[in-house]
């Protein structure tokens, strides 16, 4: 073959590619588990947004690859969302891309931090936890005193993160 056919011939198979690629997962795509998980969604299937369709079956595998006390925890933690107000999810949410914009290094760290708190004992947990929010609670009542008040701070403020 010539360069110029070839060129043609890999321009051809690559814009074919993402043209498969820009479509996302389609039903069809999906296995005969999943599609049972997803079965409410059939007729909408494509009519949602092709990132959603992506996190919703890579949900739908996480959850088929879980075992009864994964599932259990996981059906818990959701109903607990479901339960928070659309100001507690935001603040949910703000942290969250906080955490993601750290370096990480940092995220490392915290990580870390969070794993060797979940190895205290329960009665430990609760001081901690106490100890933190009476810090919050003092540093929130004195910031809000008027001109020690500071200015600018993200999410983070109300986390003990410096950045």
């Amino acid at each position: 073959m010539t360069v110029a056919l070839k060129t043609i011939f890999y321009l051809l198979t690559f814009s074919f590619a993402n043209t498969l690629f820009a479509q996302g997962i389609s039903w069809d795509d999906l296995t005969s588990a999943q599609k049972d998980l997803l079965k409410k969604h059939e007729q909408t299937w494509a009519n949602i947004d092709i990132d959603r369709r992506d996190r919703i079956v890579k949900g739908t595998e996480r959850w088929l690859s879980m075992n009864k006390d994964q599932k259990s925890f996981a059906q818990q933690r959701f109903n607990e969302w479901q339960e928070l107000g659309l100001d507690e999810k935001n603040g949910i949410r703000d942290r969250y891309d906080f955490f993601l914009g750290l370096s990480p290094d940092r995220r490392d760290r915290i990580k870390g931090t969070y794993e060797e708190f979940k190895k205290l004992p329960p009665n430990a947990q609760d001081d901690l936890r106490r100890r933190f929010n009476n810090l919050r609670n003092n540093r929130n009542s004195r910031n809000n005193m008027g001109s020690s008040n500071r200015k600018g701070q993200g999410p983070a403020a109300g986390m003990g993160i410096r950045r």
